[in-house]
């Protein structure tokens, strides 16, 4: 009997054979599939740079220093300018220190906002070299 037990698997491994090793026997005449390459490729955007806003034109700013011994000078000539109507806008010097400091900020701002699209438009058309801060 035991004999008859490996005939038996033995027939098996024998039917089995040609199925396991099939692609390996029988050439088919389908073409292989096309081999895929993965490649990284670094494309430049191509953004425009817009125009530059045109350049502010300030209109034309008279200052009054009025003291006591000017005042009556100044009402009579405020009544010519303004058709007998007496209306005028006062700083203190306080207040006027304050207005330059904000002008003066104003201007800093403008200048490193300025700095910054001058940084981007430079990266944009790849002029920045490279830098290696820590």
């Amino acid at each position: 009997m035991p004999q008859l037990k490996f005939s038996k698997n033995w027939k098996i491994l024998l039917l089995s054979l040609p199925l396991l090793s099939s692609c390996s026997f029988f050439s088919s005449s389908e073409p292989l599939p096309p081999k895929i390459i993965v490649e990284t490729k670094y494309i430049d955007k191509k953004i425009p740079i817009q125009a530059r806003p045109k350049p502010l034109k300030m209109n034309g700013l008279e200052w009054y220093v009025v003291t006591d011994e000017t005042i009556d000078s100044f009402f009579d000539e405020l009544k010519k300018e303004q058709n007998g109507v007496i209306v005028f806008f006062a700083l203190t010097p306080k207040d006027y220190e304050n207005l330059s400091l904000n002008v003066s900020d104003i201007r800093r701002y403008i200048i490193q906002q300025k700095e910054i699209i001058e940084y981007y438009e430079e990266a944009i058309r790849g002029n920045i070299p490279n830098d290696n801060r820590d």
